[in-house]
């Protein structure tokens, strides 16, 4: 025999399923509240930029030149995540005018006490990380969280000294020089590049800065992967304003036309008239890391919403654990080990399941019973004769008189032919119980046939002093003749029998709706209240119907009912005043049962 797979228990099926259903919904919102998420960060930032490029376009026309000096300082107010901001101003003949710096100084000439911009373009990416990381050594050391180096703060430099190319108040870094105060020196920055034309310029104040320059929020200087992150947006924003100049459009990049003077007449001639000809632009760009952003603001809502999300599984879990899962496991050991399944559980359906295997179990031990009581009651049926066979026939083997021998071979035959008819008429019942008798459907005349089987029994009934009344009306049915006389048969043989000396059996036989209703009425005594369902089990015969001769073997009604189920109908008792009616109810048309 084949065995099948032991399927998932049902308590996994549930979880699963739950799981799938309770992260589903979460990850349903959480995609909803990230798609808002992200249309916010962008309207923001797009705000926030344009509200950054539009201060220069605010500014009056002769503002320009004091704030192109400062324009390589320039940091932007996006301070979300590792944003970082690139400016580059063009001036109307399309050169770039000024931009902004990772790092930038200003310094205060010893010699003249000129103010002079410290320019610090040339260093390189390792050099740009060096100095961010000696801004905030020396910071750290005084207790100060600054991205700016202050000369004056520092106690151990004696003076210090820039040496580069000059540009009008503007010095190109390539080296600078702190002498300390133990005689020793600190350079700062080394561009590494040697030329005739640099000029050493001796400094009393000197300030340098970084944007990159960091703090963390515990107060610690930055690493250096952090500032590394920096500088590569800060790079990243210098590209796309590259190509914002060039025309492409760029997301992360704003720009605004502000009134920018040129140097020379010949350029301004080049412009056209009007009052845009000494109008440049400034380009502001951002780059960041926008996921880093969305986690910023998001990230501890998703954490807290899946935590919630798994208590929440957890809970169903339980509950459903509590309200399905263990009544069912509960269900299953009652019905394993037979015993009554419990029908106040908390799921109406689980109920009525237990409820159903109660009333299976309560079905099939009737039915248990009903089979042995059959057995006993064949058993017992069969001992009587089997035991007068047996008498007589040893009674027989016996020298008797010749004359007694004739009365002891009549009573075996008698004996004989009762017991052939009561297995006859057992499996007549199991054959019809079975289902698998056929049927010959055809027109029956049923006044004619009752007519025909009852008046049989008029001449038993005269014996008694009784009498047989027939109120019979026409009616016609479609049933198996055969199987309608043999159960019409046993009626009148069981109407005769017990009606009482003396009394009337009468039939009535009328057309009611649909159906055919005859009923059979004797005189005679009651049956007792607990018997008339009984009455159409085989074998049942009560105490008021003991008697063999009067009682019967006791299937004459059980196959009545059976043959009248086959045929769609039923048979009743009832008990009146002085005697049994016994009630048949046929439908008119069986003719959907040719089929058996």
């Amino acid at each position: 025999m084949k065995k099948h797979k032991a399927g998932q228990p049902l308590r996994w099926r549930l979880i699963w399923a739950m799981a799938g259903t309770v992260l589903g919904i979460w990850a349903l919102l959480m995609g909803l509240l990230l798609l808002q998420t992200v249309e916010e960060v962008d309207n923001s930032l797009e705000q926030k930029l344009h509200q950054d490029v539009m201060y220069f376009y605010n500014l009056p026309e002769d503002a320009w030149e004091r704030e192109r000096a400062f324009l390589h300082q320039y940091q932007s107010g996006i301070t979300q995540g590792d944003a970082e901001a690139a400016l580059v101003a063009v001036d109307p003949s399309g050169q770039r005018a000024a931009e902004s710096s990772i790092s930038w100084g200003e310094a205060v000439r010893a010699d003249t006490g000129e103010v002079v911009q410290l320019n610090l373009d040339n260093l390189d990416r390792e050099g740009q990380l060096i100095l961010a990381e000696w801004i905030l050594a020396k910071n750290e050391k005084i207790g100060r969280e600054w991205d700016t180096y202050e000369l004056s703060r520092d106690v151990q430099v004696r003076k210090a000294e820039v040496r580069g190319w000059v540009d009008g108040n503007t010095v190109h870094v390539h080296q600078i020089i702190l002498r300390l105060t133990n005689g020793g020196n600190d350079l700062v920055v080394d561009i590494g590049e040697e030329d005739t034309e640099l000029e050493t310029v001796p400094v009393d104040y000197l300030e340098l800065s970084s944007r990159i320059a960091e703090w963390t929020e515990t107060g610690k200087p930055a690493e250096r992967e952090e500032m590394e992150r920096h500088l590569q947006h800060f790079e990243m924003a210098q590209i796309l304003v590259d190509r914002a100049i060039r025309g492409e459009h760029v997301q992360w990049v704003d720009s605004v036309s502000v009134y920018m003077p040129t140097d020379s007449q010949t350029e301004r001639a080049d412009q056209s008239d009007g009052p845009m000809q000494d109008r440049g632009q400034i380009y502001l760009g951002i780059s960041l890391s926008k996921s880093e952003i969305i986690w910023e603001r998001i990230g501890g809502t998703l954490i807290k919403s899946l935590l919630l999300a798994l208590a929440v599984l957890l809970f169903l879990s339980r509950y459903l654990a509590k309200q399905i899962i263990q009544p069912l496991e509960n269900l299953q050991r009652a019905t394993a080990s037979g015993t009554k399944c419990t029908v106040l559980g908390p799921v109406r359906e689980i109920n009525q399941l237990a409820d159903a295997f109660n009333h299976a179990q309560a079905a099939l031990k009737q039915d248990l019973e009903r089979e042995r009581d059959l057995m006993r009651a064949v058993a017992h049926e069969l001992k009587t004769p089997a035991a007068v066979l047996r008498s007589y026939a040893e009674g027989l083997q016996e020298d008797i008189a010749p004359d007694k021998r004739e009365a002891y071979l009549r009573v075996l035959m008698e004996e004989a032919n009762r017991t052939g008819k009561l297995v006859e008429d057992l499996l007549e019942l199991t054959r019809i119980d079975s289902g698998k008798t056929p049927l010959r459907m055809e027109a029956v005349d049923l006044k004619a046939l009752l007519a025909q089987v009852f008046g049989r029994y008029e001449q038993i009934l005269a014996q008694k002093g009784g009498t047989l009344s027939l109120l019979l009306d026409d009616c016609t049915n479609t049933c198996d003749r055969r199987r309608m006389e043999q159960a019409a048969d046993n009626l009148a043989s069981n109407a005769a029998r017990f009606c009482a000396n003396g009394g009337t059996v009468t039939v009535r036989l009328r057309r009611e709706g649909e159906e055919t209703v005859f009923t059979v009425d004797n005189d005679g005594p009651n049956i007792p209240a607990e018997a008339l369902e009984r009455i159409f089990e085989p074998f049942y015969r009560g105490d008021w119907a003991r008697d063999r001769e009067s009682g019967g073997a006791g299937l004459g009604l059980a196959l009545v009912k059976s043959i009248l189920a086959l045929h769609g109908g039923r048979c009743t008792a009832e008990n009146r005043p002085g005697g049994v009616v016994l009630r048949v109810e046929l439908p008119v048309n069986n003719a959907g049962r040719l089929a058996r």
